[in-house]
């Protein structure tokens, strides 16, 4: 797993465009609707890990949901 500095973090997710923030907020919505976005304490819930399965998926909600909870 590669690991990204706050800094890094925070440069990326603002460069962002709005439909992508929107995209990352519709995921997080639909996952916790679902039951199946993973505890604070995995590390896998941040925006930053949403953002990389929606660019894996791109951009698609409900596909980067899907892959998510595989």
């Amino acid at each position: 797993m590669t690991v990204v500095s706050e800094e890094e973090a925070v440069f990326w997710y603002t460069h962002l465009t709005p439909e992508q923030k929107q995209k990352c907020s519709d995921l997080r919505q639909e996952l916790e609707q679902a039951g199946a976005l993973l505890p604070d304490s995995t590390g896998l819930h941040d925006d930053l890990t949403l953002l990389r399965f929606l660019k894996a998926r791109h951009w698609h909600v409900h596909k980067a949901a899907k892959m998510y909870q595989v």
